[in-house]
């Protein structure tokens, strides 16, 4: 089996994140977390493997990240190919199997030689050290069989090393619900203070004196009717309002001037 030195991997020679406890904040500002990948390493587990170690050394205080993806061949007549979750149909593998309480023929790991058994499956399964466990531990992989002689094919297998860190930060101002009332918008903070009233932007301002539409009515002549049909509108423009009648006029009739 190779073996890796102390600075082989990226993740072993990368120092910790310098964090922020959430109550040692200054004031007026706080805690957020920020999550990055500092290791993403890809490999291949065969199908026989029973103790494959990973080349990942995992290291207290960061949180790992397992996901497998493929298929492998257990010798069991009439298969066609078990991925990483295994036979789950059939539910925990029970004892005399590596990890009792993971499905048949799934994906397995354990931290250290010593660890126990857990199931990966397809992930992203987290996983992490603990507070009684070493401040390192190598990281395995393997099928969950009783015998993986007869197995093969294999899986794709990805472990990313992520370190979670917290900041700092000024506190966002609070949320504000914008409301329509009597031709004005209202603001509510929401700590439920009501702010000052502002004016809504009316539709013609600076069009017209008042700001609003103006009210224009054409007359439709048609050949033959006696009568004018009138088309009210509103437009900021007496041009826009002869647009919207035209618009209304029906076919073979024509369009008078607004009075």
């Amino acid at each position: 089996m190779k073996k890796y030195g102390a600075c082989a991997l990226v993740a072993l020679c990368l120092p910790f994140a310098p964090v922020a406890e959430a109550d040692s904040c200054p004031a007026g500002q706080q805690a957020y977390t920020s999550r990055a990948v500092t290791l993403n390493r890809t490999l291949f587990v065969p199908g026989n493997a029973s103790g494959m170690f990973s080349g990942v050394v995992m290291r207290k205080g960061l949180e790992y990240q397992i996901s497998a993806e493929g298929s492998i061949r257990v010798g069991v007549f009439g298969e066609t190919g078990t991925p990483p979750e295994g036979w789950e149909p059939q539910g925990a593998a029970g004892p005399g199997f590596p990890s009792p309480s993971a499905f048949t023929f799934s994906l397995i790991y354990r931290m250290g030689r010593m660890g126990s058994w857990n199931f990966a499956g397809p992930g992203p399964m987290p996983a992490r050290l603990g507070a009684t466990d070493p401040d390192r531990a190598e990281l395995y992989l393997a099928i969950n069989d009783t015998k993986t002689s007869d197995n093969s094919g294999g899986f794709n297998v990805t472990v990313k090393e992520i370190v979670i860190s917290t900041h700092c930060r000024v506190a966002p101002p609070p949320a504000t619900t914008t409301a329509w009332t009597g031709g004005v918008f209202i603001s509510k903070a929401a700590s439920g203070k009501t702010s000052q009233p502002t004016m809504a932007k009316l539709p013609c301002a600076g069009i017209t004196p008042d700001g609003r539409k103006q009210g224009l009515i054409f007359g439709e002549y048609c050949p033959g009717v006696s009568t004018t049909r009138p088309i009210p509108v509103e437009a900021c423009t007496y041009a826009e309002g002869r647009q919207e009648a035209l618009g209304l006029v029906n076919y073979g009739c024509h369009l008078a001037e607004a009075n």
